[in-house]
């Protein structure tokens, strides 16, 4: 029997906050983590898998495994899958179930059966993945964690834990800087520890002693207005393309300031108990980048539309969207970028 779990105690972010534990959802938790079956995924070249997101081709994970660190992580799909050494098992909760588990700052009752506790894992295995594959493509680069880590994780993994990562992290921006004619696309919820002194080097800070070579994307996610100060930080990172992520968008951010940004991306919240996608709120963001000469991407308008709307699941096909939200229909790229030519950049 499972005890002492600690439901969400607040948050206007989280469906069923402040609710207690019920039987039933006691009961589920006492089998609620069972392996099941490895499968083979398909794969392009190596440890590169092909991707169902609509800006990128394959996904490429030398990294795996992460804490969350603010509400838009309350829904990531990667809470689901518990990483133990090269194993995955299946969650057996509902998406209202899971919810419910979360005191959404990163520490939750969860992390006892998920195995999300913030132990990574450094896949060298899958290192050299985008270097066998010759054919262009945009790879999307560590779908199941981030590409920057702080103290905490060294508390959660072992002694010279963050050293190791950091000399790792170089040899990932060195294999992107190698294979020169794919696109790589950076995401990251930590742009702050890019602006911090290296553990090998304190004169230098991590944006200074790693490349940033023409073919890498990086970019932050921000989706409250919290976040949005992540963008003062993604500006003073030397990345040739600079781009953000407003995925899941849960509330208006209001006025944004979008100088030295080149290429924003988005959509709505997926899964069963996904939260609302705030239509003008998106309106807001398209309106900006028109003003300030961003391309932008509307992604999708997440589950919680495409339930209400009886469309297919995320909603992310622009056809099946009503008519009234032909404004949002709009999937523009970084302006240079050829999508019909593989990801090469003119």
């Amino acid at each position: 029997m499972i005890e002492n779990l600690n439901p969400i105690n607040s948050g206007r972010f989280a469906p069923n906050g402040g609710r207690p534990l019920t039987k039933s959802l006691t009961r589920a938790l006492d089998v609620a983590v069972e392996p099941v079956p490895d499968k083979k995924p398909k794969t392009s070249k190596g440890a590169m898998y092909r991707s169902k997101v609509d800006w990128c081709d394959c996904t490429w994970s030398p990294i795996v495994g992460c804490i969350w660190c603010c509400p838009e992580c309350w829904r990531c799909f990667a809470t689901r899958l518990q990483v133990r050494g090269d194993r995955k098992r299946t969650i057996k909760l509902t998406s209202k179930q899971l919810l419910r588990l979360t005191d959404g700052q990163g520490v939750s009752s969860i992390e006892r059966f998920t195995g999300w506790t913030g132990a990574v894992k450094l896949r060298r295995d899958r290192l050299r993945a985008p270097l066998r594959d010759k054919a262009p493509k945009l790879i999307f680069v560590n779908l199941v964690s981030d590409i920057a880590y702080g103290p905490e994780f060294e508390e959660k993994n072992y002694e010279g834990f963050l050293s190791e990562f950091e000399g790792f992290r170089r040899e990932i921006f060195g294999v992107i800087e190698k294979a020169h004619w794919h696109t790589f696309q950076i995401l990251t919820k930590r742009p702050q520890l890019f602006l911090e002194p290296t553990i090998a080097d304190p004169g230098k800070t991590v944006a200074e002693s790693l490349p940033w070579p023409q073919n890498l994307w990086f970019g932050v996610s921000v989706g409250t207005k919290k976040s949005v100060s992540k963008i003062d930080d993604l500006r003073k990172i030397p990345a040739k393309i600079r781009w953000i992520s407003f995925e899941p968008l849960l509330e208006d951010l209001l006025k944004l300031d979008l100088t030295g940004i080149d290429w924003v991306v988005i959509g709505g919240e997926s899964g069963k108990s996904a939260r609302e996608f705030p239509l003008d709120a998106a309106r807001s963001i398209v309106a900006q980048c028109r003003e300030q000469g961003v391309p932008v991407y509307v992604k999708q308008l997440g589950d919680d539309w495409a339930s209400r709307l009886q469309l297919g699941r995320k909603a992310h096909v622009l056809d099946e969207w009503p008519s009234d939200l032909d404004d949002l229909k709009i999937r523009e790229w970084p302006n240079g970028f050829d999508r019909s030519n593989n990801g090469y950049m003119k």
